[in-house]
């Protein structure tokens, strides 16, 4: 014989599962079908909000390109205008190290010069001597 322990809980398990099954049972019949009016203007109002999503991210990338693609060519006209200017200063340069040579070659040519009419005049002074002592 069982004892009577046993059997209330397997009537208490029975009630359950009954209980589960027609709980069950409820939602199922309750659930909306897919193709009902209600699910299918839910569906819509999501895909559209999806869409409206998508559409914002890709205004925002392409925002972002261009002021990436902006920064870029403000940068390149940064970089230009450096050389540029660096250019400049590379032949400013070069003309004053020209300068500073063509000076210095005029210097020495007058100093050369300078020397040869001391040279003249100091060999002039000797013939003059040379010429009072015969």
């Amino acid at each position: 014989m069982q004892s009577p322990r046993n059997d209330r809980h397997q009537d208490r398990a029975k009630t359950a599962e009954a209980a589960r099954k027609a709980a069950q049972a409820r939602f199922a019949a309750s659930a909306p079908k897919p193709d009902d009016p209600a699910v299918v203007e839910r569906m819509q109002a999501r895909v559209a909000i999806a869409e409206a999503r998508q559409e914002r991210l890709a205004k925002r990338e392409a925002e972002r390109v261009a002021l990436a693609e902006a920064l870029a060519a403000e940068a390149a006209a940064i970089a230009a205008a450096a050389a540029a200017e660096a250019e400049a200063a590379r032949l400013l340069a070069e003309e004053a190290e020209r300068e500073r040579t063509a000076h210095a070659i005029a210097a020495k040519a007058q100093a050369i010069e300078l020397m040869k009419a001391q040279k003249l005049a100091r060999d002039a002074r000797y013939a003059a001597r040379q010429i009072r002592r015969k």
